[in-house]
């Protein structure tokens, strides 16, 4: 059972990219002063991704965003969303289930609206928070959303 087995989701410190690494490559592995675990390579650090907080952070490009406090949905694997009930759907028959804050019901809505239509999920996002900007309980959301739009 070799080292090279075991692959594990990174961010690349220098250039603040999502990637993997195989813990064959690690020379060393160490913790910051924010108590992450850090992977030493070849001179590059990498920190694991544990945290939903982290995995909504790195992955928000690829589709991944964070609907409640409970979990990081994939968009892209979402059937449909009932609406009344806060719950996003991965099958027809409802088995599988994926919730959503109520305060974002509308935003996951809009986005699937969006993505079944073949339209700029960016552009959505930002019209989203051109809207809801001045919500007191959409914040901290607005906030993360106007961050990820900075970067583009």
């Amino acid at each position: 059972m070799g080292l090279d087995r075991y692959v594990l989701p990174v961010v690349n410190l220098t250039t603040n990219e999502f990637m993997k690494i195989s813990l064959a490559d690690v020379e060393k592995i160490t913790k910051d002063n924010r108590d992450r675990t850090i992977y030493h390579i070849g001179g590059t650090e990498y920190m694991q991704i544990k945290t939903l907080d982290e995995h909504a952070e790195y992955l928000y490009e690829m589709g991944l965003r964070d609907l409640d406090k409970s979990n990081v949905v994939n968009l892209n694997k979402v059937e449909s969303i009932d609406k009344e009930l806060r719950n996003i759907c991965f099958d027809e028959s409802k088995q599988r289930l994926g919730f959503v804050a109520s305060h974002k019901v509308k935003y996951v809505n809009l986005i699937l609206q969006a993505m079944r239509e073949n339209r700029d999920v960016a552009e959505v996002d930002k019209e989203f928070v051109d809207k809801h900007r001045n919500n007191k309980l959409m914040k901290n959301f607005i906030d993360f959303l106007e961050r990820k739009h900075k970067k583009t």
